[in-house]
């Protein structure tokens, strides 16, 4: 059976957030206006209103129904002064975000299919003893193929298309890394370490380029990532033999570091 949620009736609150005094009897008149039952100082939430969770959501509807157009426009009483991005991964999410990527969110599993595309061999993965699909077998290892599948599942979406998420992958110790890939006609080595450098400047971190090889990367257009003396990641160009196991016509170019 559905019930209606109680919840104490925030006329203090609302005053403060709205900038208008607002006595008890005014707040429940404003709730009752937008159809919730008030009583004994306390109002009750109807079970089709999911998104009333908390009581800045009550002062929402109370703004509604009082008009916004009436409040008068005030400077905060409060200054705020402009500082930088610490280095922190709500400051990675503000660059890359700044960039314009996209953030995705990929299952920390995946299948030895996945990787294979990718040119990852299955010495060293993380395998699961029994699982109960063939798409869900191993523990990722690294983001960016992944991002290749969701490419490749969007492959007919508008392009450039710029995406990066932020996760957990397997190893010799779980690590938390920053993958990021674009793809479009012009997507290049040199366009790939733009952005990197941007985030890495944005971060404060001096950092350094050496040759790479990788299965997944062209030759020549790979390279590793060191800061001070530890390699935490790699970037380049992708394989077109790695494209066509995708399925994807147009370049890609991508990144992954430890954060």
């Amino acid at each position: 059976m559905l019930k209606m949620k109680r919840m104490g009736i925030p006329a203090k609150e609302a005053s403060s957030i709205l900038g208008v005094k607002l006595s008890g009897k005014e707040a429940e008149k404003l709730l009752r206006r937008m159809g919730f039952f008030v009583k004994g100082g306390h109002v009750f939430i109807p079970p089709y209103r999911t998104d009333i969770m908390h009581s800045i959501d009550l002062i929402e509807d109370m703004g509604i129904a009082y008009d916004y157009n009436r409040l008068a426009p005030s400077i905060p009483s409060t200054g705020a002064m402009g500082k930088e991005l610490a280095r922190t991964e709500e400051a990675t999410h503000q660059v890359m975000t700044g960039m314009g990527f996209s953030e995705v969110v990929t299952w920390s599993v995946t299948s030895k299919n996945v990787l294979k595309k990718a040119g990852f061999g299955e010495n060293g993965l993380l395998l699961i003893e029994n699982p109960l699909t063939e798409e869900f077998n191993v523990v990722r290892p690294a983001i960016f193929p992944l991002l290749l599948s969701i490419f490749s599942e969007s492959k007919n979406e508008k392009l450039p298309q710029l995406i990066y998420e932020v996760g957990i992958v397997a190893g010799p110790h779980p690590r938390k890394v920053l993958s990021a890939a674009t793809i479009h006609s012009r997507a290049s080595f040199s366009e790939i370490k733009s952005f990197l450098s941007c985030l890495l400047s944005e971060m404060g971190v001096e950092w350094e380029l050496k040759e790479r090889k990788h299965p997944a990367f062209i030759d020549g257009r790979c390279g590793s990532v060191v800061v001070g003396k530890k390699e935490i990641g790699i970037f380049g160009e992708i394989n077109p033999s790695v494209l066509n196991n995708f399925e994807l016509e147009q370049p890609v170019a991508a990144f992954e570091i430890e954060i």
